[in-house]
């Protein structure tokens, strides 16, 4: 499910690019009923996406509406652009985006917002 920056980047420069396979995602089938106990018993306050992916992955766990209601009462945080365009498609708002597209630089992201939200 990557996207084909990198392959289309390099095929122009004359490489010759054979895209793999590395890894399949999978839900566990115990994943719905964990999701809908942390959301209903252990609300959290911020939601953090890393890939579009988990963004799709979220949303085939729990019927959208519900998933919406939980995700509407709290913050959303993004790894990048693309993971926010997919978290906005879906009718969500993204309220922290890093500004490089790394685990360090999300957390970074996060510990600003912090701040600003509390105040």
């Amino acid at each position: 499910v990557a996207r084909d920056v990198l392959p289309e980047a390099l095929r122009q420069r004359g490489a010759r690019v054979d895209v793999v396979e590395a890894y399949r995602t999978i839900l566990p089938p115990e994943s719905v009923e964990r999701a809908r106990r942390i959301f209903e018993h252990y609300p959290p306050t911020l939601a953090v996406f890393t890939s579009s992916s988990t963004v799709s992955n979220l949303f085939q766990l729990l019927p959208e509406p519900e998933l919406r209601q939980y995700l509407g009462q709290i913050k959303i945080a993004s790894i990048g652009p693309v993971t926010s365009r997919t978290l906005r498609q879906r009718g969500l708002t993204v309220d922290i985006e890093a500004s490089r597209y790394t685990i360090p630089a999300l957390v970074e992201a996060i510990q600003s917002a912090l701040g600003k939200f509390r105040s």
